[in-house]
């Protein structure tokens, strides 16, 4: 079960930049005994532009798949 305490997505005009955020409380009750953990992430690609979403959106996956690799 992941909860998803708060999610952005979009252009940042301030700082010239497409921006995924992701901020989520994740709770395995039957993995390995029971995991429970909290994520926050925050990734961006160059340029200010709702066209850029994928990309940004694509670089979020890669990060998150990374990131349970390692935690899980």
């Amino acid at each position: 079960m992941a909860r998803v305490s708060k999610n952005r997505v979009g252009p940042s005009d301030t700082r010239g930049t497409t921006e995924v955020v992701v901020l989520a409380h994740v709770c395995l009750p039957y993995y390995q005994g029971g995991r429970e953990f909290t994520v926050s992430a925050q990734v961006s690609v160059a340029n200010a532009h709702e066209n850029l979403l994928p990309a940004a959106g694509k670089k979020m996956q890669r990060l998150l798949e990374k990131s349970m690799n390692k935690l899980l």
